[in-house]
């Protein structure tokens, strides 16, 4: 009934002991370099798994805003605007899962009243699993720690308005940043 999740620094120490019960006394660090060099090989993505499994003549993406957020376009070229900017959206959100780090530097802003379902239909599209919406302040470690154990498809940015320059840049850093560099806390390596 194992689910895969981020290996944790207490994994290495249950290896060791595993071992050292069964087999002999190892060092820790050897202990650390062989689950590391094997977890290189078997890397799991449950998100990219899950999108090679779907059948693409099924889906419709240009439509996703409409039917499931309840959009309705005022005229034909709002609806093209609105389509695109489904498509642009849900492009980037595979993309991001099969070729993590790839640019994608966009982000929709959802607007309307309160209990609405806004995040309900973003929960509901990308899992309950894969969304998150309690995301540190942008650019902290705290942020960078969250995005990388979480295991998030779908970060909802709430309550976005009324920011000043200096934040909405860090924020548009932190959104189009390619490459997470950071050391987690109490952790050896980035």
């Amino acid at each position: 009934h194992f689910k895969p999740r981020p290996i944790r620094d207490n994994d290495y120490t249950k290896v060791q002991m595993w071992i050292q019960r069964n087999w002999r006394n190892v060092n820790k660090q050897v202990v650390i370099d062989a689950v590391n060099a094997a977890c290189d090989k078997q890397t799991i993505s449950p998100v990219r798994h899950y999108l090679e499994g779907l059948d693409e003549s099924e889906l419709d993406i240009s439509t996703v805003f409409e039917i499931y957020f309840g959009v309705v376009p005022e005229n034909n070229e709002h609806q093209a605007f609105i389509r695109a900017a489904s498509s642009l959206f849900l492009k980037q959100a595979v993309a991001r899962a099969v070729n993590p780090g790839c640019k994608a530097d966009t982000v929709i802003v959802l607007e309307g009243k309160q209990g609405i379902g806004k995040s309900t239909g973003l929960r509901a599209l990308f899992s309950t699993e894969w969304f998150k919406d309690s995301m540190p302040p942008m650019g902290s470690k705290d942020a960078s720690d969250y995005i990388v154990g979480a295991c998030a498809w779908c970060i909802e940015l709430a309550e976005m308005a009324f920011q000043g320059k200096a934040k909405i840049e860090q924020q548009k850093a932190f959104i189009s940043r390619q490459e997470e560099k950071y050391r987690p806390a109490y952790k050896r390596n980035e």
